[in-house]
């Protein structure tokens, strides 16, 4: 586990360097042709897209006080049964604003709903409670993260467009399990976390498109900790008039920890939760 961890960390670290060091080359290099006629720009004014994959996913959780060795424990996938691959729904809307077209407002969700019931092939600890090995148990996780960024374009002409944005990530989520002797531990809470990233979009042909974005997050407040990693790399291609196709690969990795209690209300969480994923993305898309 410790060595799978080392690896996301290693590799999710090369595709950031090797795409902020494609875009500060290729920016250099289209900056010698820019133009400031945004009409004949091939960029969309708005756009709309929605798709989803099916992802490798791994998660882990301790619900309950961690620091005093009180709690759950668990990899999800293992102890609860819950499946290794999903369905993630992902989909994202963006207008740009301004007399150059250099800003951008986006909103962008992606979810995923998980059950699964299984008889436990050991005993399972919930804090001081313990769930005895042969009991069957109903888990629930569910998770959505709606996001809201603020895109500006240092470099936009009709080859690239490159930028950096802001944003806030809202995560409701819950998980839940029950068993038959009626134990059940649920956990709800909304963290609004600031995230920072890096934008590019290239055109590569005539109506095709290469996209490319990273964002990343480590925060501490207090008792509270937080990670985000999400790295998108996507084809696009306008097959009519305002309407598209895409695909790519999506890799996101969210680790938060918290002691939850009244000091900080906006983190409602006490324990620690681990989710990442991996997969190729396929969509739709709407623009003008």
């Amino acid at each position: 586990m410790l060595m799978r961890k080392k690896a996301y960390k290693i590799i999710t670290g090369i595709i950031i360097l090797l795409l902020a060091f494609q875009n500060i080359v290729l920016a250099q290099e289209a900056n010698q042709d820019s133009t400031n006629n945004t009409s004949d720009l091939p960029w969309d004014k708005f756009s709309f897209t929605f798709g989803g994959f099916l992802a490798d996913l791994s998660s882990r959780a301790i619900i309950g006080s961690n620091r005093m060795g009180l709690g759950l424990s668990i990899n999800l996938e293992d102890a609860l049964g819950l499946d290794v691959s999903g369905l993630v729904i992902r989909s994202n809307a963006m207008y740009r604003f301004g007399n150059n077209n250099r800003h951008a407002a986006r909103i962008e969700y992606f979810g995923f709903k998980r059950k699964a019931t299984k008889i436990l092939e050991s005993d399972l600890e919930i804090g001081d409670i313990v769930i005895p090995i042969g009991s069957e148990t109903t888990s629930i996780y569910n998770l959505q993260i709606i996001k809201a960024n603020y895109d500006y374009s240092f470099l936009q002409d009709e080859r690239i467009n490159f930028g950096a944005s802001f944003g806030l990530y809202i995560m409701p989520l819950t998980l839940k399990i029950e068993s038959t002797t009626a134990i059940s531990e649920n956990t709800h809470f909304v963290a609004p976390l600031p995230v920072i990233g890096l934008r590019s979009d290239f055109l590569l042909a005539p109506r095709l498109f290469m996209k490319q974005s990273a964002e990343v997050l480590y925060l501490k407040i207090g008792d509270f900790k937080g990670t985000i990693m999400d790295v998108n790399i996507n084809i696009e291609y306008n097959i009519w008039n305002h309407i598209g196709l895409g695909a790519g690969f999506n890799y996101y990795r969210l680790t938060l920890e918290a002691d939850g209690g009244d000091d900080y209300p906006l983190f409602e969480l006490e324990g620690y939760m681990e989710l990442s994923y991996a997969g190729m993305l396929f969509y739709g898309r709407y623009y003008f």
